[in-house]
């Protein structure tokens, strides 16, 4: 049955996804097909999800470009709240990649071409996709790949860190860079290491970063990259290099653009043996855009919503949006690769295609002809030309030559030394009128704190084998740093058996605790210390931070931030804190509010994609308040759901028992499971 709302019919429905519904529709008064993008009902009272809803509309309505799906109007009616846009009729890349396993070299480069092109006239307006997948780019019968869904866009004048507010990281795990995942900021060229790992999956039909959950899948994009020896027919041996440039783990090593990611794979060349001749990629002209784009402070963030496969039922066509796809459509556009032995016109396009055609002499001739100059004018020209390239030439190896010897000091490379171990030493401050201030920051390797310093601030041992890594402190009278004595980038650790081990411990004296990791192995044991305060950041980790015995002294606030990590954080009563913040992104946490709780706690979490575990005593008295009724919540033993269906959930715990805990859970489409001991 059709309804309609206003000027629109909705005839059916395409897919859904987190927040959104995407239904078939036609405009009554335009008499087109339309997709009609809903905001889901139970959202429309939320003002965070009703402006990012506009926000997408708007930066979509910014883009014009045939590589990109466009937005005809945002409609509001009766409640009810709709993206109108064009309606793609084909498929999307990942409905295409699962029926055929493996592209042809040919069409992946054509749909490439043409997404690199869309999405380099996006970062000419200044706008980062940030969740580039194959479920975005659409297959249109009659315009070829279309690039879809900017629902994570961000302008880069305005805020483009990879957390949100909440901590949350935002896109897809297969397809996020690994500076995504340390909390640093999108830029093109994450844009640009997403398309190499769509590349790669058309190639091959397989993610190039697996994993069986948002962890594993993370913790992939830090393994040393591992590209095929051989790849299927026709996909041309340089592939490996361009592939492995786009998916480096600096983005400083990437691409500078879409276009020039594109350019790389048209010169190409590709042994066509069915027919023996030699196939050019001629890619589609694109204008070159800016320098690469990166962006300053954060003023505002996208929550990461889920994004599900997209639905089985949709019949024929494909939207513009992941929210929703369809079958392959059996009508591609034209080839972007020409046969030189039988060559077509030149593209009609605004800047002139480096095609050759070949003349009746033999003579490969460029398609674009030049006007002629006179010898005269060749000569002088000439000679300015070389003046200006020896000037240049000598300016150029001395501006090189000081860049180098900067970076050389700033960034010095890596190296392997002999295994290496060195005592760490902080006494005790002279001042004891103030708590320590104690900042640890660690990039790479493995460490592990605990209680236990007689007689010093902080004592211990640090083992490693690169240079680069070796401790450096300072101690200016209890505000103490330690960390490596350079700042090494994880990519620039050399080839071989890197080890970095700190084996640190802490002293009886009041102490405010930052504790700063990378992609590292962590195991805190705080218990027993006298901790004013504590913050602890971690990227993509294996972490577990423990309270196994009370905190001796009133602690002021516990924070921590996971970039994407396997997290424990053990017996948070025996904190003895009244404030508990949680920021987590898509990772695998666990709080377990085990221990001797001496004061009302309050706990927040903002979880994301997180898979979240909530542990309480049963003789506890707790609550839960879940805001996003979208999470899926698994309450179990003693937990009890509100009689209202609320998003609340109880304890009742010991009627003796004088403290309670109040958890309030800001969670995406995450999982969150509420267990009793």
């Amino acid at each position: 049955m059709v309804e309609k709302v206003g000027r629109y019919e909705i005839l059916e429905e395409l897919g859904q996804g987190g927040f959104a519904v995407v239904h078939r529709g036609r405009d009554t008064i335009l008499d087109r097909p339309v997709a009609l993008k809903e905001l889901k009902p139970v959202l429309l009272g939320d003002a965070e999800w009703v402006q990012r809803f506009h926000r997408e509309a708007k930066t979509i309505a910014r883009l014009d470009h045939p590589r990109i799906v466009p937005i005809y109007d945002i409609y509001e009616l009766e409640q009810r709240l709709f993206i109108v846009m064009r309606l793609v009729e084909g498929s999307s890349l990942e409905e295409l990649i699962a029926s055929k396993k493996q592209l042809a070299w040919s069409e992946a480069f054509e749909i490439f071409s043409g997404i690199a092109d869309g999405l380099a006239y996006a970062h000419a307006q200044n706008i980062l996709h940030r969740d580039l997948k194959p479920a975005n780019i659409l297959i249109d019968a009659k315009q070829g790949a279309m690039l879809s869904d900017f629902g994570l866009a961000k302008l880069t004048s305005e805020s483009s860190m990879s957390l949100s507010a909440s901590g949350t990281i935002v896109g897809t795990p297969h397809y996020i860079a690994p500076e995504i995942w340390e909390g640093k900021k999108n830029t093109v060229q994450s844009d640009i290491y997403a398309l190499g790992c769509i590349l790669y999956e058309a190639l091959t039909g397989e993610k190039i970063f697996k994993g069986d959950t948002p962890p594993a899948v993370m913790m992939a994009h830090f393994t040393p990259l591992s590209l095929p020896q051989t790849w299927p027919d026709n996909v041309p041996s340089g592939i490996t290099e361009v592939l492995a440039q786009a998916l480096a783990r600096n983005p400083d090593d990437r691409y500078r653009s879409a276009t020039e990611f594109a350019a790389a794979l048209a010169v190409l060349p590709v042994d066509h043996a069915a027919t023996g001749h030699l196939l050019v990629a001629t890619p589609t002209a694109i204008e070159a855009p800016p320098e690469p784009i990166t962006t300053g402070a954060p003023t505002e963030s996208i929550e990461l919503e889920p994004h599900p496969s997209p639905s089985a039922t949709a019949p024929t066509a494909s939207v513009s949006t992941d929210e929703a796809q369809s079958p392959a459509s059996s009508d591609p556009t034209p080839s972007p690769l020409q046969e030189i032995a039988a060559p077509e016109s030149p593209p009609d396009t605004a800047v002139p295609s480096r095609q050759a055609t070949i003349e009746p002499s033999g003579e490969l001739t460029p398609a674009v002809r030049r006007p002629r100059v006179g010898r005269r004018s060749c000569l002088w020209l000439g000679l300015g030309l070389g003046l200006v390239m020896f000037l240049g030439i000598v300016f150029l190896g001395n501006f090189c030559s000081l860049l180098n010897r900067l970076d050389a000091i700033n960034n010095p490379t890596a190296a392997l030394i002999a295994l290496q171990t060195e005592s760490i030493n902080v006494p005790l401050p002279t001042d004891d009128s103030d708590p320590a201030e104690i900042e640890i920051n660690f990039g790479a390797g493995e460490l592990n704190i605990a209680p236990g310093a007689d007689g010093a601030l902080v004592s211990g041992t640090a083992t490693y084998n690169v240079a680069q890594l070796k401790p450096s402190v300072s101690n200016d009278n209890g505000q103490v740093v330690i960390e490596p004595e350079f700042e090494v980038d994880l990519s620039a650790l050399p080839d071989g058996d890197t080890q970095n081990h700190w084996d640190l411990t802490l002293g009886s004296f009041p102490m405010e605790l930052n504790v700063t990791t990378g992609a590292v192995k962590s195991q805190l044991e705080l218990g027993g210390l006298l901790l004013k305060e504590v913050r602890l950041v971690t990227g993509a980790a294996d972490y577990k931070a423990a309270f196994s015995e009370p905190n001796r002294t009133p602690m002021q606030s516990l924070r921590f931030t996971g970039g994407g990590s396997q997290t424990q954080l053990i017996g948070l009563a025996n904190a003895y804190t009244e404030d508990i913040i949680f920021k987590g992104g898509a990772g695998d946490y666990t709080l377990d509010f085990s221990g001797q709780l001496r004061e009302d706690l309050d706990v927040e979490i903002d979880a994301g994609l997180g898979q979240v575990t909530l542990r309480v005593p049963e003789t506890t008295r707790a609550a839960v308040s879940v805001s996003n009724l979208l999470a899926n919540v698994e309450p179990t033993g003693a937990w009890q759901q509100s009689p209202e269906d609320d998003g609340q959930y109880v304890v009742t715990g010991d009627a003796y028992q004088e403290y309670e805990i109040k958890i309030t859970v800001r969670i995406g489409a995450g999982n969150l499971k509420l267990e009793t001991m």
